[in-house]
C-alpha cells in the first residue's frame, strides 16, 4: 500500500457511532501503524468498539469477514490493483 488515511477513517467511525452505537470496526492487519492507532482511537472515545486481527489472513478468512460485514473501507490513498476491492465485491452481500 502507498499509503492510508486511517486517522480519517477513525473520525468517521466515531461519526456513525452517534448515529448506530452498536457499531463495531475491525481492522486486520500487522505492523507499525497498528500502534499508532490505539493512541487516537482512545482519545476519540471509540477504543472500545474497534478490535484488531494482528495477522495476515486467508482469502478464506477474509471472505468470511466481508461476509459479516455490513460495509467495506478500503483507506489506502493509491492502491494500484484494489485487490482488496475486488476481493470485497466478490464477498459482500451488500456494496455501498
Amino acid at each position: 500500500m502507498w499509503g492510508e488515511n486511517l486517522p480519517l477513517l477513525l473520525k468517521g467511525f466515531r461519526l456513525l457511532l452517534r448515529e448506530l452505537p452498536e457499531a463495531r470496526l475491525t481492522l486486520v492487519g500487522k505492523g507499525p501503524r497498528a500502534e499508532m492507532l490505539k493512541l487516537p482511537a482512545t482519545r476519540l472515545g471509540i477504543a472500545g468498539r474497534i478490535s484488531h486481527i494482528e495477522r495476515w489472513l486467508s482469502q478464506g478468512e477474509l471472505a468470511e469477514l466481508y461476509n459479516e460485514a455490513a460495509v467495506f473501507a478500503l483507506m489506502s490513498i493509491y492502491e494500484g490493483k484494489l485487490r482488496a476491492v475486488m476481493d470485497a465485491v466478490g464477498e459482500c452481500s451488500d456494496l455501498l
